[in-house]
């Protein structure tokens, strides 16, 4: 079976089998790209919080203003999602209480494991 353009039917469909069964578009630049493309945001930032960014960048601590946008946002991100687990783990102690059982053994093992420490 001749092999199929990366533009025809077969090949979008990944029915294109004389690359051993393995997908057409693996191939293509454009389709890897695309899998890992990042979206574009724009927004207008404050005058002050634009010239912070702009030292933080001037230090080094960002290498451009999106590398520091984007930790920003990285952060607030990684904050809710921290928020959210913490508010899991309340919530389950809250449908759940420890009994008085439950509390020694814990405080037991803490105090074994920082007896172990070579300090």
């Amino acid at each position: 079976m001749p092999r199929a353009p990366f533009g025809s039917v077969l090949a979008l469909r990944g029915l294109d089998q004389s690359n051993n069964g393995r997908d057409e578009r693996e191939d293509c630049n454009a389709h890897r790209y695309a899998v890992r493309m990042t979206v574009q945001l724009v927004t207008r930032v404050p005058d002050d919080v634009v010239e912070v960014i702009d030292d933080l960048v001037r230090a080094g601590v960002f290498a451009s203003r999106s590398d520091a946008v984007r930790a920003g946002l990285g952060a607030i991100v990684d904050r809710r999602r921290r928020d959210a687990v913490g508010q899991a783990i309340v919530d389950g102690y809250r449908r759940v209480p420890p009994s008085d059982d439950d509390v020694p053994w814990p405080d037991a093992a803490t105090t074994a494991m920082i007896a172990e420490e070579p300090w």
